[in-house]
């Protein structure tokens, strides 16, 4: 029969929270600590009632708290709805020993505000928590006592993926989700993996649906920045796509999705009679000048924005390096349209952000050879360097 596999230290957290409760995940598991952290887009089946059991073998409860955290209660069936709410009543009405974790200058609210099987979190403290300084906040937790778990697990040869992405995405390895990653922030999604070698991975944009495979290798101790770069087109679709899904999930007035509906068949039938009155008053338009003149102004602001980026860039701003990688393919979808008959600029436009990127990893690798061993400026610029060598390595040759 399968078991069900015990963890020390159990970390509860509300999607909003997901970035924090990921990093101290990783933090957690580096030092030992069996660390038990899930993604709710993981959960099937019967997979809720293994939590109790996870909580149940857990000497400590981490709560991650911020503004939304606890409004889950404001529902009169929260204890059927809220698991996190649900997983907070569960570790104390088991006597855990549970550790809050302030987000953001939250604080506490007051006991008469949360329901009865919740109240007594409120008595629950830890030293006051600062991102900044993650590393010193356990150090002081240990120290004092608040984590009573001890370290299991010897890590000799952990290493871990730091994922970034131009926009929110899943990371599926195996056929399993493994992360979700947030978009446009410098906070990256650590992975870690238990064994050097090659690994493969599918990202996906869960409402467009849009995929693609990476082939990533891994030493011992390492840890590998991975930039995930969507086009322009595809991070609109998804966002399109995610807003409306996002609206029709939410709202519970079908007549007003039936309006909805009503409306966009009314603006199509509207389309295809002006497009058939065009038709018969211009016979001899063709429909492809306008679109490759669409196409070209499009382009043009393409091109005025890499420019800028290109400019900008620095060591210091890499997101601005990414952000002209992704001007630089639209650029070449709107130069690779069939319908566009304009001077093709890609291929310079190319050569120019690759010297770039050249310059700015030989001046991030310089500042990072002459940094002092073991130093925090020497772990940054190594991370800098990486990130600046992966965007690189996706600029076509």
């Amino acid at each position: 029969m399968k078991t069900t596999p015990t963890y020390s230290i159990f970390i509860s957290y509300k999607r909003q929270s997901l970035s924090t409760a990921n990093n101290l995940h990783y933090r957690l598991t580096t030092r030992g600590y069996s660390t038990f952290f899930d993604l709710d887009e993981m959960r099937q089946d019967n997979f809720d009632e293994q939590i109790f059991r996870y909580i149940d073998g857990a000497n400590d409860i981490f709560i991650l708290l911020e503004k939304g955290s606890l409004d889950g209660v404001k529902d009169p069936d929260w204890e059927h709805k809220d698991w996190f709410c649900i997983e907070i009543a569960y570790a104390l009405r088991k006597k855990k020993n549970i550790i809050p974790v302030l987000l953001n200058g939250y604080k506490m609210p007051e006991a008469a505000s949360l329901p009865a099987a919740l109240r007594e979190l409120v008595k629950k403290n830890a030293p006051e928590f600062y991102i900044s300084y993650f590393d010193d906040y356990l150090d002081k937790l240990i120290e004092k006592g608040y984590i009573t778990a001890r370290p299991e697990l010897q890590h000799n040869s952990l290493a871990a993926f730091k994922f970034y992405a131009n926009e929110d995405c899943q990371i599926y390895q195996d056929g399993k989700l493994v992360c979700s990653v947030t978009g446009n922030t410098d906070v990256p999604y650590f992975l870690p993996v238990s064994h050097k070698g090659d690994y493969r991975f599918k990202c996906v944009l869960p409402a467009a649906q849009k995929i693609k495979y990476l082939n990533e290798r891994i030493d011992a101790n390492e840890e590998k920045v991975v930039e995930i770069k969507w086009s322009a087109f595809e991070v609109k679709a998804e966002r399109k796509r995610r807003k409306k899904r996002t609206y029709y999930n939410n709202s519970s007035n079908w007549w007003q999705k039936t309006k909805d509906v009503l409306e966009i068949v009314g603006y199509i039938f509207l389309l295809v009679i002006t497009f058939v009155g065009f038709w018969y008053i211009y016979p001899d338009d063709s429909p492809i000048e306008p679109t490759a003149k669409e196409l070209l102004e499009s382009r043009d602001r393409c091109v005025e924005a890499f420019d800028t980026h290109y400019k900008n860039s620095n060591i210091d701003n890499i997101d601005a390096l990414q952000s002209a990688c992704t001007y630089l393919d639209s650029i070449r979808i709107y130069e690779s349209n069939s319908a566009f008959e304009g001077e093709k600029v890609y291929p310079e436009k190319c050569m120019t952000l690759r010297t770039k990127a050249n310059v700015l990893y030989q001046i991030a690798d310089g500042k990072y050879q002459r940094a002092p061993q073991g130093s925090t400026t020497r772990q940054n610029l190594l991370t800098k360097r990486n990130r600046i060598q992966s965007i690189t390595k996706s600029i076509p040759q």
